[in-house]
């Protein structure tokens, strides 16, 4: 499945491999051509990152025409979104480790749960969200909404998780 084909630039992918044990994904790889970028998504939590609106609405944006086009990817971090320059000079935004995205109906829940992922806080966090919604024609304030109730339980979620992994190792899981 392309991303280029849903309006998301991303690399040419070369290969992934991932491997799953008892129902848990134990090990995951992916390897594209290399793509030369400024700073990933990370340096948007920066006050002074350049244009840092700018780049919250493109990530906003693209992030919903992804969702809008079915795709979901289960590993949006902050660290796979590239942002570079253009020849013009204009920001461009590259989408990798794309091996965890499936094809599936993306409700609002379901896509402000997938931009939990990214772990924005504050002002950065509203504006990616208003962006994102702008993009799929949801209501703001239902978007930021859905986003406050599921947090609590994506950190819960993580908290489990960190908690049982030396067990998990222990039993190979």
């Amino acid at each position: 499945m392309a991303l280029n084909d849903f309006g998301i630039s991303s690399p040419q992918p070369i290969a992934w491999q991932e491997k799953w044990s008892g129902g848990w994904l134990v090990e995951s790889h992916y390897l594209c051509a290399f793509q030369e970028f400024e700073h990933d998504a990370s340096a948007l939590q920066d006050a002074d990152c350049e244009d840092r609106d700018e780049k919250l609405e493109m990530l906003g944006q693209a992030v919903g025409r992804m969702h809008e086009a079915g795709l979901l990817h289960l590993d949006i971090n902050q660290g796979n979104w590239l942002f570079s320059r253009s020849g013009e000079g204009r920001w461009e935004l590259d989408l990798i480790d794309n091996n965890r995205l499936r094809r599936r109906t993306v409700s609002l829940g379901r896509g402000v749960k997938c931009l939990l992922q990214l772990e924005f806080e504050g002002e950065v966090q509203t504006r990616l969200l208003h962006a994102y919604a702008d993009s799929r024609g949801f209501e703001r304030e239902a978007c930021v909404r859905t986003f406050d109730t599921s947090k609590g339980r994506y950190e819960l979620k993580w908290r489990v998780k960190n908690a049982t992994r030396p067990w998990r190792k222990k039993i190979g899981l």
